[in-house]
């Protein structure tokens, strides 16, 4: 293949054009990743690029060196607007910053990288998630992330994608609070029965058609935690936290969960999901079999614990003052107790 410039008044570099000898336009960033290949460097690969056929994807890095699109738009006020791309293959957080000033953004559309067109938008800017505080762009482990702070901040794709067969889907997000009585990761157009929903601290419950499936002790608020969902041939449905398999359920029918992120069917506030996303991955086939090193992609790239946090002691001098408090005493007899656990959950 032979690449030359098209021949014009050149101003700045964005004005150069390279094609392919199809006479096909490429990229800057294509052109450079082919300068790097024939140069023997390393070309950009994406997870995407590994693990391809996504039905949706939303990230704030670059997932497939294919895509040439933008990763989100941003508006400060609901009327202006800004387009943030990537530098680097992640965001330009250098763009978003300077658009922003010493104010707010907030995104009003997350683009698809699968190359669907299934991007996330909110028209109406009091629905919109932040990205940029006072002029800095929110991070967590120094990577972007957007923020829905569970006062109704959600967004909508234009056709609701239904799961059939074997899915795989996996997110990067913090929940931040559970000051809501439930929180909305996912939910369907219009009904209650298909869903995924992060609530009371640690917990996270989907219901799909109706059937649901509830999982204890997933995450604490205020980690950042990579989630997995997947069924498999077998038609069971698995939930993983961390790499770890937390629940095994089984559920044939279709999924259409892919609609709202942030909020459930009718927007009500106290469904509101307090939490931050980074990444959201869709498959509607089986990735089973690529579920570690898809995951260890994302955990690896946003700083990720391998395993979830341990659960929280109970210090006994604690636990005594509190029952002697009462009235009580922990003394029997000549039997002192000196070498208690208590755990703060239920094994």
């Amino acid at each position: 293949m032979v690449c030359y410039p098209e021949k014009r008044e050149i101003n700045d570099a964005n004005d150069f054009i390279f094609y392919n000898t199809n006479g096909d336009g490429m990229t800057n960033e294509q052109y450079l990743n082919f300068l790097l290949m024939v140069g023997g460097g390393s070309a950009f690969t994406g997870l995407l690029d590994t693990y391809s056929g996504a039905k949706a994807a939303y990230s704030l890095r670059k997932l497939s060196s294919d895509y040439s699109g933008d990763a989100i738009i941003v508006t400060t006020n609901g009327t202006d607007s800004q387009s943030i791309g990537f530098v680097g293959n992640e965001l330009d957080t250098a763009t978003l910053e300077s658009f922003a000033g010493s104010g707010d953004a907030y995104v009003s559309t997350w683009h698809d990288q699968s190359g669907n067109g299934r991007d996330f938008t909110q028209s109406t800017f009091a629905n919109m998630p932040k990205i940029v505080s006072s002029g800095s762009t929110i991070t967590q482990n120094s990577k972007p992330i957007v923020e829905f702070d569970g006062s109704t901040r959600y967004m909508d794709i234009s056709s609701q994608q239904t799961f059939t067969d074997e899915f795989f889907m996996t997110f990067a997000i913090r929940p931040t609070s559970n000051a809501n009585a439930y929180g909305v990761l996912l939910n369907g157009q219009g009904s209650a029965d298909n869903r995924i929903r992060v609530y009371q601290n640690r917990d996270t419950h989907i219901r799909v058609k109706g059937t649901i499936f509830s999982q204890p002790l997933g995450w604490d608020i205020g980690t950042y935690t990579n989630y997995t969902i997947e069924r498999g041939a077998s038609d069971a449905i698995k939930q993983y936290f961390y790499g770890t398999e937390h629940s095994d359920d089984t559920r044939s029918v279709n999924w259409p969960v892919l609609f709202r992120v942030g909020g459930n069917q009718s927007a009500a506030s106290t469904q509101s999901l307090h939490g931050q996303i980074s990444e959201m991955i869709f498959w509607n086939t089986d990735e089973s079999s690529n579920r570690v090193d898809i995951e260890t992609n994302i955990r690896d790239f946003y700083s990720i614990s391998s395993s979830a946090p341990e659960e929280a002691q109970a210090d006994i001098n604690s636990f005594v003052s509190r029952v002697e408090a009462d009235g009580g005493s922990v003394l029997g007899g000549s039997c002192l107790l000196t070498d208690v656990t208590f755990l703060t959950t239920n094994p």
